[in-house]
């Protein structure tokens, strides 16, 4: 029993031994060393234990005391020291490489810096848990194909520094980009695998969280570079741009994936340019965009278009079904003719998104000036409630078109307003201005420009 017990407790000890060695290559942690005297004291003690026991030897017992107490102190120091090097993790501040730029409000000056502070951002969780030996050796990897990557480093704080003081004469910026953008990729990658996160949703969750001062600080230029979208697989913002980049800024960076825009204008170029605006871009990065109409038929539609984006063109054709008085659906594939009936139409549109197969999803539906013309808006509210409804549940972001001209009464716009998220009112004499009448989701940086009247294009 004696022999048993202590080949017990010495297999523990080398097991335990084993796992912290094995700790301490996996994080380049030094901490971690501090546990190595643990195991031995702990266990060990029990062994003082076991023949105390067997020899009814009770001196022995206050040595396991002894024993058992100093292997406590050393778990506890290593808490302690843990917390304080989270704790110093946490508390660096901005992005420093030790260098000051040249040209401070140049394009790619302002880009090195936002892809400094977004690494760190992203750099200091990583080594609060693993230490900066792991993403030192991604960095001297990466560096073969970036040479000017050899000239950082991540310091044992989660900084990402220049190496050497010197090195800064040897950075262009307008160089650094694409490497950064690289770096930043990778730790991105880095991220889930260390916090086993395979839940795309989740990580970009995450990213955000972490990255959201960085992003907002630095969203106009995001915007307009096309960053906030591309970079990392676009884990940096939940929004879909709209394809204006004066209401993507306001709306820091587009609505919000899933929301329901109502655009309320009388016909004009500019209306036009808007709602194309949104259709093509959602075309342009591969979406699934589905078109609702009951002005255009689904040919021209698709001849407006053009058919070599790399999105996919869906339309619900409810021009050529006013003009031919179908009886039912003619479903075509990526074209369903519908009959005008608004409930028949609510089902065109929920057997179209359950062929949307891309990650992104898009909608424009151009239908209520149509319907309002010759029904009353008690008859068409209910089938526009399930519409909405039905894109929201397929996450699938959409643009309404509203020619004013078609409520009777005064007070239905404000009805109608209710069941959309956002609301953008282009004026009837300057089609160019719009103003935000309402914005789902609001920001305080959203919140001060509603209602203010901005120019969304010449």
């Amino acid at each position: 029993m004696l022999m048993a017990t202590q080949a017990l407790a010495f297999g523990i000890m080398g097991l335990g031994l084993f796992l912290l060695l094995y700790l301490y290559l996996f994080t380049g942690l030094k901490r971690h060393l501090l546990l190595i005297p643990a195991p031995p004291l702990v266990f060990g003690s029990c062994l003082f234990l076991s023949d105390a026991y067997a020899a009814r030897d009770v001196q022995q017992i206050p040595l396991f005391f002894l024993l058992q107490s100093l292997g406590l102190i050393s778990v506890t120091y290593w808490a302690r020291l843990s917390l304080k090097s989270r704790r110093e993790i946490a508390s660096t501040g901005e992005f420093d490489p030790g260098m000051e730029p040249e040209e401070r409000g140049s394009r790619e000056t302002t880009l090195f810096w936002f892809l400094g502070q977004a690494i760190e951002d992203i750099a200091k969780p990583i080594v609060s848990i693993r230490g900066e030996f792991p993403l030192n050796q991604m960095v001297r990897d990466l560096s073969a194909r970036y040479p000017i990557l050899s000239h950082f480093k991540f310091t044992r704080k989660g900084e990402f520094k220049l190496r050497h003081p010197t090195d800064f004469l040897e950075i262009s910026p307008k160089l650094a980009v694409e490497p950064l953008s690289r770096l930043f990729e990778q730790l991105v990658r880095e991220f889930a695998r260390t916090g086993r996160i395979q839940d795309r949703e989740e990580l970009a969750g995450m990213i955000q969280d972490r990255c959201r001062d960085t992003v907002s600080k630095y969203m106009d230029l995001l915007v307009d570079e096309g960053l906030l979208y591309t970079l990392a697989g676009g884990v940096l913002t939940n929004r879909v741009p709209t394809g204006i980049k004066k209401i993507d800024r306001l709306f820091e960076g587009g609505v919000v994936e899933g929301q329901s825009i109502l655009v309320v204008a009388r016909p004009s170029t500019h209306r036009e340019a808007l709602v194309s605006s949104f259709l093509l871009e959602g075309l342009t990065r591969g979406e699934d965009c589905l078109v609702v109409s009951s002005v255009r038929p689904a040919s021209q539609i698709q001849d407006e278009v053009g058919r070599d984006l790399p999105g996919r063109l869906l339309v619900v054709d409810c021009y050529s079904g006013l003009s031919d008085e179908l009886p039912a659906i003619d479903d075509r594939g990526e074209v369903i003719v519908s009959p005008v009936a608004i409930e028949v139409v609510d089902v065109a549109i929920a057997r179209m998104t359950q062929r949307f197969r891309s990650r992104g999803k898009r909608a424009v539906v151009d239908i209520l000036t149509t319907y309002l013309l010759s029904n009353e808006l008690a008859d068409l509210y209910p089938f526009l409630l399930s519409i909405t409804s039905t894109l929201k549940k397929n996450r699938c972001t959409s643009m309404f078109v509203l020619n004013p001209s078609a409520l009777p009464e005064e007070g239905q716009l404000d009805l109608i307003q209710e069941t959309f998220d956002t609301v953008i009112i282009l004026d009837e004499k300057e089609p160019s201005l719009a103003r935000i009448a309402k914005l789902g989701f609001l920001s305080k940086h959203a919140f001060d420009h509603t209602r203010e009247v901005i120019h969304i294009m010449p």
